[in-house]
């Protein structure tokens, strides 16, 4: 969230009113209800007052800042400025209330006694190998997620819920926007009395967790594509753009309009302004309610607090507001009008926020001081034993959660909202019968705005101010369009959009376009060079049609690549169709028609290379355009392919698996590899509904009918020669007779592969090829139409587990876990990077130091470099330029640097295949001194656990999260503190622990944190957003502003006295006394919505260099600088504590464990292994030993080596996501590099070994090769050494590349190449001489010649007419007759054909030496290539 800033409506002084826009009293509200809230408002924050010095403080305050607020009032809210005139918020609003329906033409939400349950199937204990083998009978078990929720959300008014993990609020959110496809649902949930149709999502916009987004278009436009989706269609279009340009100005977006939002690998707006676009693409649709849920997570509290204020503007437009808050500050609480607690899935309280504190103080709970009433809130409910005993507060009447949600049924708040709701009903029911003549206001139910009649307010006459003024306007809007329409816009508006979208995208995609063009101009070159102007030759055929073969296998394959990629744009596309952006079939279109620029240019370019320097059939112009419109065509077809299986399957791996598994088994009957009279008669259908056998036979067609072929003199049968030559023919010889085999292609074709030859029959195979893809294209249609397999968080399960409680623990306890802190002092640290040629300062001049037992909190404003100082100070930057002192004990960090500190990163990344305590067992043994004994290391893990609340999970997986199984944040959070902790560091860093928590996990983590520190641990820590309760728990604050300048070190002191101090003195600010002061601190230090930039702010960070404080720091680390000389310095003799032995056991094991718990991996493994091997071996069944037998056994051994490709792509992602932990583990000193090298290839070689033995194994004896063991044994050997050879290639591209698509992209083209140099689709004699070295360079040569050779030495084989070729021969009677040579009659006769030489100890041999190369590269890799930059 580096450089979150906005420069849009001014919000760093405004106070945005707490209820919204004015609007008049309700004279249905009593005198009794008028007194609840004033009492109410009396025990909020504002009002607790403890001396009278205290109260006149506050008093004197309360004035100033009613003066604030009454002079904000008066000025109108924000500034915007729309078509170059600059106006007030609330002028605008008044001007055009008609049009955006301010606060009383709202609608109203009514929730009626919803419940929702699921049912889902547990296992006991963590599934492993032994219950895949013996099954585990799974429960079926009904959770009820939510039960009996009922409210009314009202025009113009703000609604809050709070909640831990698992309370329900997600599936209620996602209930409320009808987006929950599966469960149990009942209850009612009405609009105006209108229940949920298939228009609903017209009347609701949903902000959901995640910020998803193209990342190539710009903020403005994202906002413009929304608008044009989502506002009627007939709204002009001036309108529009005014919609747009508001939202981008109430959020603090201008400056970033023309800014792409990027994404991971594609940088743009920071995180926190993502954030706020997410929000501004739903509102500018002009929603009759809005649901947010989390908005603020990722943001400081100060930006949080500006987000809330928009939000309040938005409800001045008449939009309820229904959103869940996730460690709320009490100030972005007090915007909401009404708070609901939600637990377990039941509401616990609804009502005012300013009654909330009134009503659980009747219960016996009262907010204690070190809390702020929105973390009470948070928590009161689900842990009433923190809030227990205080003082002044009766004996608590409730203890659980079950007696909050009974006590609130049976309350009469609770009655009293029950019999408003039942009023809203019975007159909602009246209106909507005709009963006018009761003063009541005829309406419409629930009509998207812009649609309809917007008047709906269920109250009397007399409350109605006016009618519309705008009545020409509203004409408009009652004719955007049919009432009845799904969509807001029509099908070919939705297409013209996602045209629109479509282009920009692909325009911003250059790189890859650019990238992949080049990719196929050196494959092109490549096989251009090798088939280099070719004859007509007989060889020359058999290589032109290898040529052909590998022309759409490359095509083919090269559409595996794209797969992960269409993934990640999938889930862009549920989230908008969840929304009703637009129908399926306009984005599908869209989808075709941008596919097609790239696809046909990369196929294009890539055939013309190979078409004319291969020197294909030169005959007219006409079979040159053919050939590339069989190439586009396939190109296309394979594309729709892919496309169908991102469509279809649930992931990227079952995706790729299955897609590359079936175009593997489209090429084998192709035709090719088995020509059609040779595939056995059960597997004919296959050959027939084969796309690849479509296009190559359109392809030789093409190329070889009617083409004329000649014979060298050695291709002349008999060969000069051949004993049988010169016998006479009396006596069984040929008599001198010589002959041409082939003498046109046609014939060639026909022979070899039983091909058509008639030259008009290409255009009925093609008309084949366009029918799979306009199949494949319907598929995927169907797949985005019926499938959705988005991702669903948050919305936990109540009750499923407990949280677990705290031991504390005593000082001998905690002194086993916790080492004595060291002293860290740090003076002058500068850091900058290099950006665009140009060096960018990200810390200037930043000194400070943390001692024993200190807890030195980071903080600042996003992008102002709180987790860059982190990283410099733990030595993790591997980018830009430090400069300044660093010192631990006297001692600049050097190598051993590691073991003095622990690091626990903000990703939470951990092996997921560990228990909890298996996890901190293998950082204390890889960590830990190796005179600690094994009693005494288990001993301090136990104590870590404990210390760190982990004993109730610490059997529990640790899993992937984020809704994928495992353990949940909160929990991850904990456990990475307490990986780090058993290392027993001297210094403790910690960026961000307690991010994306509530504030229950937040305080949890914190807690945790104090515990290390007050163990005498030095610990420095970020905190985001923190309460005042978790700011409290710091010792010293050392605050930046943005730009990496400071702007406070020094101690918080008693109730934050020192603090507050300093910014009385030198900024003549003061904190108020119901403020955070956390949150007061950040602000001061330029956080927040247009903050940091406005010309005559003071300038804070000049203000700290020149004030007294900043030269006592200097003073003061001077001192301990000096001071630390006289320390005792802990020394080390070894960088690592372990040799590398026990570091490659300990790694051993944890490898082992992701085979062992994840049997769905081994499932696989062996599927696919028997799947191939009946495929392959039922196809090539009972090999005979006619003429074809010698090259189909040779074509057995192509296929096989192809089979380790498939083997290393299905490993990719297994490589890429264990990447990110080796990169943490690494980092902190762990173990060694080549440690984790050798531990991942000793445990992958028994399960790679596992899959080829029962991939060899049946596939060798089904298909009849030579029944011999030494064979057999060698057969075995040489595809175990393939499969290694392919695997550890894999890997190397997995450590050398950033990204897994171009990973796969790279390996793909270079595994192509390494196949057509097999020496099968070009034997060895084929190759040019410049061309030969790639011939010896590709691996799967070596393992096709080792089997092959192995496998024909010593063959016979015979030749019926079916076989041989015909010669006609005269007779010693002058007659002639046709007499059949056998071209191969011996094993040896094939081998010399194909040019293979027998060493095939050599080959196998090779395959091991080419498997340890790339194994040795990998290792080098891992310990020099970093691809995290930091």
């Amino acid at each position: 969230m580096e450089g979150d800033k906005g420069q849009g409506a001014d919000f760093a002084n405004a106070n945005l009113y707490s209820k919204g826009q004015p609007k008049e009293s309700d004279p249905s509200k009593d005198n009794n209800e008028e007194e609840r809230e004033e009492n109410g408002r009396k025990s909020s924050p504002h009002h607790r007052i403890s001396t009278e010095e205290e109260k006149e403080e506050e008093e004197e305050r309360e004035e100033e800042d009613q003066t604030e607020v009454q002079k904000e009032a008066e000025e109108g809210g924000p500034t915007i400025e729309l078509d170059g005139k600059k106006m007030k918020l609330t002028e605008y609003l008044k001007k055009h209330s008609s049009r955006y329906h301010v606060c009383e033409r709202g609608q109203y939400l009514e929730v009626r006694n919803l419940s929702y349950k699921i049912t889902t199937k547990q296992s006991q204990g963590i599934p492993t190998i032994r219950d895949f083998i013996h099954p585990q009978k799974k429960e079926k078990k009904e959770l009820q997620v939510l039960d009996n929720i009922s409210f009314i959300l009202k025009p113009g008014e703000m609604t809050a819920i709070l909640g831990s993990p698992r309370s329900g609020k997600t599936s209620l959110f996602d209930i409320l926007a009808s987006r929950r496809q599966f469960g149990e649902i009942t209850g009612a949930v009405t609009l105006n009395g209108k229940p949920q149709d298939n228009r609903w999502h017209r009347n609701v916009s949903y902000c959901v967790q995640g910020d998803l987004h193209y990342p190539r278009l710009t903020v403005k436009e994202t906002f413009e594509f929304a608008a044009w989706s989502q506002m009627p269609e007939l709204t002009p279009e001036e309108k529009k753009h005014e919609r747009v340009d508001l939202a981008l100005q109430l959020l603090g977006l201008k400056h970033a309009a023309d800014t792409i939002v990027g994404n991971e690998t594609l940088r743009g707006v920071s995180g926190g302004e993502k954030r706020r676009v997410t929000i501004g693409v739903e509102w500018v649709k002009n929603p009759n309610f809005f649901l947010l849920d989390e908005p603020t997570t990722g943001l400081d509290s100060s930006s949080s607090l500006d987000v809330g204020k928009c939000l309040k503007v938005l409800t001045g437009l008449g939009t309820p507001v229904l959103c869940a808050l996730l460690q709320p500050s009490w100030e972005l609480l007090s915007l909401f009008d009404t708070l609901i607690l939600l637990s377990g899935g039941q509401i616990a309280y609804q009502g005012p926020v300013t009654e909330a504190e009134e009503y659980f103080k009747g219960l016996g709970y009262n907010c204690p001081p070190t809390y702020s009433l929105a973390e009470f809130f948070s928590e009161v409910v689900d842990h009433p034993e923190k809030f227990q005993g205080q003082e002044g507060c009766q004996d608590p009447k409730i203890q659980d959660r079950e007696g909050f949600v009974k006590n609130w049924r049976e309350s009469e708040m609770a009655k009293q909202r029950q019999k408003e709701m039942d009023e809203h009903f019975a007159m909602l029911k009246e209106s909507n019968d005709g009963n006018e003549g009761n003063g009541t206001v005829q309406i419409e139910q629930g009509q998207p705005r812009g649609e309809g009649t917007s008047e709906v307010e269920m109250v009397t006459a007399k409350k109605m101010k006016k009618k519309l003024e705008d009545e020409s306007l509203e004409a408009d809007e009652k004719s955007a369009g049919s009432p009845q329409r799904k969509y807001p816009t029509t099908l070919w508006t939705q297409l013209k959009l996602n045209i629109w979208r479509g282009g920009i995208n692909f325009r911003r995609d250059r790189i890859r376009h650019i990238t992949v063009i080049l990719n196929e101009i050196f494959i092109a070159l490549i096989l251009g060079a090798l088939f280099f102007r070719k004859a007509t030759s007989q060889s020359d055929a058999t290589q032109l049609s290898g040529l052909l073969f590998f022309t759409i296998a490359h095509l083919t394959f090269s559409s595996i690549s794209n797969i992960p990629n269409l993934f990640g744009e999938r889930e862009i596309y549920y989230r908008q169709r969840g929304a009703k952006y637009y129908s399926v079939l306009p984005f599908y279109i869209s989808n075709i028609i941008w596919s097609l620029p790239a696809t046909v240019a990369e196929t294009l370019i890539f055939g013309s290379i190979v078409y004319w320097m291969a020197g294909l059939n030169p005959e007219h112009g006409t079979r040159f355009l053919f050939f590339l419109l069989v190439l586009v065509t396939t190109s296309l077809l394979c594309a729709s392919l892919s496309r169908a299986c991102g469509a279809i399957l649930p992931n990227a791996v079952i995706g790729s698996l299955i897609g590359s598994s079936m175009i593997a088994i489209y090429i084998l009957f192709s035709g090719f590899l088995v020509p059609k009279q040779k595939i056995p008669d059960p597997w004919i259908w296959a050959y027939w509904i084969s796309f690849v056998h479509y296009a190559i036979e359109a392809l030789s067609i093409n190329n070889f009918a009617g083409l004329p072929l000649f014979c060298l003199n050695n291709e002349l049968v008999p060969p000069i020669g051949d004993p049988q030559l010169n016998v006479p023919v009396a006596l069984g010889g040929f008599g001198g007779a010589q002959t041409c085999p082939l003498s046109n292609g046609g014939a060639y074709i026909a022979s070899s592969y039983s091909f058509h030859t008639q030259l008009s029959l290409r255009w009925a195979f093609w008309a084949g090829l366009f029918g799979y893809y306009l199949m494949f294209t319907f598929i995927t249609y169907l797949g985005f139409r019926f499938c959705n397999y988005s991702k669903k968080g948050g919305g936990g399960l109540g009750g499923m587990k407990e949280m677990p409680k705290f031991e504390e623990k005593d000082d001998k306890d905690k002194e086993k876990a916790v080492k004595k802190g060291a002293l860290m002092v740090f003076k002058n640290i500068c850091y900058t990077v290099p950006v665009k040629g140009k060096e960018k300062t990200l810390l200037n001049n930043i000194d400070g130091y943390v001692k024993p037992g200190m807890l030195l909190a980071l903080m600042g404003a996003s992008g102002a470099g709180k987790s860059t100082l982190l990283d410099v100070l733990a030595q993790r930057k591997n980018v830009g330029k430090i400069t300044g002192d660093i010192l631990v004990n006297g001692k600049n960090p050097d190598k051993f640097y590691h073991r003095l500190i622990g690091y626990v990163e903000q990703t939470d990344c951990h092996y997921p295949y560990t228990t909890v305590r298996e996890a901190i067992d293998v950082s204390a043994r890889c960590r830990l001194a190796p005179e600690i004994t094994k009693e005494q290391r288990e001993e301090i893990v136990d104590t870590v656990v404990d210390l760190l609340g982990l004993r109730p999970i610490a059997g529990a997986l640790v899993g992937l999260g984020g809704g994928q199984g495992g353990i949940n944040l909160e929990e991850r959070k904990r456990l990475s503190i307490a990986v780090e902790l058993a290392s027993n560091p001297r210094v403790l860093f910690l960026d961000e622990p307690t991010s994306g928590l509530d504030s229950n996990g937040a305080d949890k983590v914190m807690e945790s944190i104090k515990k290390i520190a007050d163990a005498g641990c030095s610990v420095i820590c970020t905190i985001h957003q923190p309460s005042q309760r978790i700011f409290s728990r710091a010792t010293h604050l050392l605050l930046l502003k943005k730009g990496g300048h400071m702007v406070y070190f020094g101690p918080l002191g008693d109730k934050f006295k020192d603090l507050k101090g300093y910014f009385k003195e030198k900024l003549d600010v003061k904190c108020p006394k119901r403020k955070n002061p956390a949150d007061f601190v950040i602000e001061q230090a330029g956080a927040g919505i247009g903050r940091g930039n406005s010309e005559g702010e003071k300038d804070i960070s000049k203000i700290w260099n020149d004030s007294e404080n900043n030269k006592q720091l200097k003073s003061d680390v001077d001192k301990l600088k000096s001071e630390q000389k006289k320390e005792d310095i802990e020394t080390f003799t070894k960088v690592y504590p372990l040799p590398l032995y026990k570091q490659f056991l300990i790694l051993t094991w944890r490898f082992w464990m992701s085979y062992w718990r994840n049997p769905f991996q081994l499932v696989v493994v062996i599927a696919r292994a028997l799947f191939l091997a009946f495929i392959f071996g039922t196809v090539y069944f009972r090999l005979n030993y006619d003429s074809y037998g010698g090259q189909l056994r040779v074509a057995l051994m192509f296929v096989t080596a192809i089979y380790a490709n498939l083997t290393a792509f299905a490993y990719f992602p297994v490589n890429f996501a264990n990447r990110p932990v080796f990169y943490r583990e690494r980092d902190s000193g762990m173990y060694r590099t080549t440690a984790w090298q050798l531990a991942q290839t000793v445990t992958d070689f028994p399960i790679i070994a596992f899959g080829t033995i029962l991939f060899a194994t049946p596939l060798y004896w089904i298909t009849g090769l030579d029944a011999d063991a030494a064979k057999f044994f060698y057969f075995l050997f040489t595809v175990l050494a393939l499969n290694f050879c392919a695997l550890s290639i894999g890997q190397l591209f997995g450590v050398i590349f950033p990204s897994i698509e171009a990973a796969g992209l790279i390996f793909g083209t270079i595994f192509a190449i390494f196949a057509l140099s097999a020496g099968f689709l070009l034997p060895r004699p084929g190759f040019p001489v410049y061309g030969i070295w790639i011939y010896w360079m590709s691996f799967l040569r070596y393992a096709v010649e080792g089997l092959a050779v192995n496998e024909l030495r010593g063959l016979q084989f015979n030749c019926n007419e079916n076989g041989g070729i015909p010669v006609v021969v005269t007779g010693p009677d002058g007659v002639q007759f046709t007499r059949y040579y056998c071209q191969f009659r011996t094993g040896e006769q094939v081998i010399q054909q194909f040019g293979m030489i027998n060493m095939i100890w050599a080959d196998v041999f090779v395959l091991w030496g080419m498997y340890l190369l790339a194994t040795l590269l990998s290792l080098i890799g891992l310990r020099f290539i970093r691809h995290a930059k930091r």
